[in-house]
């Protein structure tokens, strides 16, 4: 398995870039719609090829990218996970599509009584600490919520000297150092 791993709790928790509740999660979720390089068809019909898993993960002190492959698999995936990383794109249409998802996200979570017990948990706890918000945002922040807003964060938050590459499994060490 191959995990790309970043820690914005400073970030998230010195700033919260203009009160936007819910922007790491957006911007976390449009790593699936393609790269600068590769359309999110492409994307995906890459990973199927590979046999690799992609998934994005965001909790109240980090942000995750997890990909899993086969170990003869390790270079062009590490290509790929960096690709989504570095470069997401944040067209209009796609962050369109990944805006949609996450309404349906909310509307989910909103019947769900372990999500929202979570969130109220998190509020009564938390009060006006920016840990306070749902991860997912609120229908009001998500409306005025824009791609450029999510590419600010991105180019703010998610930088590679502000990463944590982890490779585990089945592997060479000199191998993975090489390739990373």
């Amino acid at each position: 398995h191959t995990r790309y791993w970043r820690d914005w709790s400073s970030d998230v928790c010195s700033s919260d870039l203009t009160n936007q509740k819910g922007i790491a999660w957006i911007t976390a979720q449009s790593l699936r719609q393609g790269t600068t390089s590769r359309s999110a068809e492409e994307f995906a019909s890459e990973l199927d090829t590979l046999g690799a898993t992609f998934a994005v993960n965001v909790t109240r002190d980090a942000a995750q990218v997890v990909v899993g492959a086969h170990r003869d698999q390790l270079d062009a995936v590490l290509e790929i996970m960096s690709d989504a990383v570095i470069n997401p794109r944040f067209d209009e249409a796609a962050f369109q599509q990944t805006r949609r998802q996450v309404a349906v996200q909310l509307g989910k979570a909103a019947t769900t009584p372990a999500a929202v017990a979570d969130d109220r948990l998190a509020m009564l706890m938390f009060g006006a600490h920016p840990y306070a918000h749902p991860l997912r945002g609120d229908v009001e922040a998500l409306v005025g919520t824009t791609s450029d807003h999510a590419r600010t964060f991105h180019r703010e938050r998610w930088r590679p000297d502000h990463a944590v590459l982890v490779i585990a499994g089945d592997v060479d060490t000199a191998t993975v150092f090489a390739q990373a």
